[in-house]
């Protein structure tokens, strides 16, 4: 692909419209979840997660490029995005393990279930990964 200043500009400008649109929507989006009934719990967690990840990197990208670091923005965010989720993980994992031993929170079997099919998978794809890069 070539990307020469004109074509850099124009995909940043469609960033850019991008951006302004999808901000416009999420605006629209959160007056409508005050006022009308409530959607589904899937719907819900779906739109979460979405968020919450834009947010992250949205966040990171800003944090860079007002740092300075516009041409190395993509990799450096996205370093820095999967340091800040995995410092997110294992303060969530730690209060979690905390909420269960001091019985602060008592979890449903499907909740419990859940849970342990989520670390399960987070375990096997860290050892495949560190299987692969030679560290077992």
């Amino acid at each position: 692909m070539n990307t020469t200043p004109s074509t850099m500009s124009n995909h940043s400008e469609n960033l850019d419209l991008d951006i302004q649109q999808l901000a416009s929507e999420v605006r629209r989006l959160e007056k409508r979840l005050r006022a009308e009934p409530d959607p589904s719990i899937d719907a819900l967690t779906e739109l979460r997660h979405a968020l919450d990840d834009a947010r992250l990197t949205a966040w990171s990208v800003s944090t860079l490029v007002m740092a300075g670091h516009a041409s190395r923005v993509r990799n450096a965010a996205l370093l820095f995005v999967t340091a800040e989720r995995i410092r997110r993980v294992e303060q969530l994992v730690k209060n979690i393990c905390g909420d269960i031993e001091g019985r602060a929170i008592t979890l449903q079997k499907n909740e419990m279930d859940s849970l342990l099919s989520s670390v399960n998978s987070l375990r096997e794809v860290l050892m495949h990964s560190l299987a692969e890069s030679g560290h077992l």
